[in-house]
């Protein structure tokens, strides 16, 4: 009898420690989610959690606003549904607040993201989880589409990231197929490593003016979609090969064409002043470009990696030329170029 009421306890151990192992302390666990609480700065839990997924996704995954547990769902952790197999769409509910970082990325199966009405901080349109506040993309996925209503005026940082489907589609015989992926004019700022790892895109297409291109601030290489994507479109027009900056702007942003390696020249106006750190950079068809005398400043690593560079033609005299405040690593990669000024060429070592 002692013997018998020795093995039930064990066996009641067992199964109490696989329970806290598949739950995790002070978490839970229900249909692939996982709940994770919340902590004061005590240790003790704060009433809520957030959620991250096990396994692989399946059909439609809705996550409740509470745990098992009883606890608020206020959030979806980092990397939560990252590189996933399977095909799901996800909805989320009014209660989640904050969405980690790479959320969403890498799962090229991943359908559709939903946020329930009433949420007090997050809307979702075209598969974007977008900052109602600060009209900023927070999230997006492989299927996203950025609204182009004027309603979104910002991609936050790492947004996109590790989304290597985007900007593909599926033909009717199945197969995948580039598609260009369109930034709508609203966009004024795009944050870090926005598009990290999006090594899906092939081309961009914007919606508004090579002006209002040139505005937009790319917070980071990674922040510029044609790092990956190196044909650009302006509306309905055909892939830019060649760029002339328009003669009403006199700067061009930090980033700003950075990865468009289909360009083979660019022409600025006169009257223009700076190029910002790492504009041109890796525009590796770049064979040469023509600056005015008016040029004040060069950013670092502004031309770096445009491999095939051979001639600057620079209005200016070779005095002009070498007055230009130029920043670190901006020829960088280019190899050997000539600088063809108006009394002269330079020959950079």
């Amino acid at each position: 009898m002692k013997t018998t009421r020795l093995i039930f306890a064990a066996l009641l151990l067992l199964l109490l420690l696989l329970a806290f192992a598949s739950c995790g302390w002070g978490g839970s666990s229900k249909h692939g989610l996982e709940f994770i609480a919340n902590k004061k700065s005590d240790g003790s839990d704060d009433g809520t959690c957030y959620v991250v997924w096990n396994g692989d996704l399946d059909s439609n995954i809705v996550i409740p606003s509470t745990s098992p547990k009883g606890l608020t769902v206020t959030g979806i952790g980092s990397y939560a549904f990252y590189g996933k197999s399977g095909s799901a769409a996800i909805s989320i509910p009014k209660s989640v607040v904050s969405i980690g970082v790479g959320a969403f990325g890498g799962s090229t199966n991943l359908t559709a993201i939903t946020v329930e009405d009433g949420n007090p901080v997050l809307y979702s349109a075209g598969n974007c989880v977008i900052e109602t506040e600060t009209k900023t993309i927070v999230r997006g996925c492989n299927s996203s589409v950025i609204p182009t209503n004027g309603s979104v005026t910002a991609i936050g940082d790492e947004a996109f990231s590790g989304c290597s489907a985007l900007g593909t589609g599926v033909d009717e015989e199945g197969k995948t197929i580039a598609v260009p992926f369109v930034i709508p004019k609203s966009i004024k700022t795009v944050g870090h490593n926005a598009f990290d790892g999006c090594v899906g895109l092939s081309a961009v297409r914007y919606t508004g003016s090579l002006v209002e291109w040139c505005a937009i601030k790319f917070d980071g290489f990674l922040a510029n979609p044609q790092i990956y994507a190196p044909d650009f479109y302006l509306n309905d027009q055909s892939a830019r090969r060649t760029l002339k900056i328009p003669d009403n702007v006199t700067d061009v942003n930090d980033f700003t064409f950075a990865g468009c390696s289909k360009l083979t020249s660019v022409t600025f106006p006169e009257g223009f002043k700076t190029i910002g750190k790492g504009a041109f950079y890796g525009c590796t068809g770049f064979t040469e470009i023509t600056l005015p005398a008016t040029v004040t400043a060069v950013g670092d690593h502004a031309f770096r990696n445009c491999s095939s560079l051979t001639l600057i033609n620079f209005a200016g005299t070779q005095e002009q030329w070498e007055g230009i405040t130029k920043g670190s690593d901006w020829d960088s990669g280019i190899g050997d170029y000539t600088v063809r000024c108006s009394d002269g060429d330079i020959l950079p070592e």
